[in-house]
């Protein structure tokens, strides 16, 4: 039996590349646990696939997780990689994709 640890997103475009982050995570022993999107149409698709993905409305919901261990940061814009630093201060792993 697999024993993921828990990944968080913070997709900061509007893009669909979630699958590819999942299967990404999977390989590394990481299961998503909390996911940040903009798009509706993307939040209904992760629901539907992912119904055991908590789908939240702030940043702060994943960076205060203590749970999480690892944040993929996605498509994040100058202005928006401040979250980065956040994220490293509170003791997760992030990748910037």
């Amino acid at each position: 039996m697999n024993t993921f640890k828990k990944m968080g997103l913070i997709e900061c475009g509007e893009t669909d590349r979630i699958f590819r982050y999942e299967a990404l995570g999977k390989k590394l022993g990481y299961s998503f646990s909390k996911v940040l999107v903009n798009d509706d149409q993307i939040q209904k698709t992760i629901q539907t696939k992912y119904p055991q993905v908590e789908i939240v409305e702030h940043k702060d919901s994943i960076v205060h997780d203590n749970d999480i261990e690892l944040v993929i940061v996605s498509s994040p814009a100058n202005n928006e990689l401040h979250v980065v630093g956040e994220l490293l201060k509170a003791g997760k792993h992030v990748r910037v994709i």
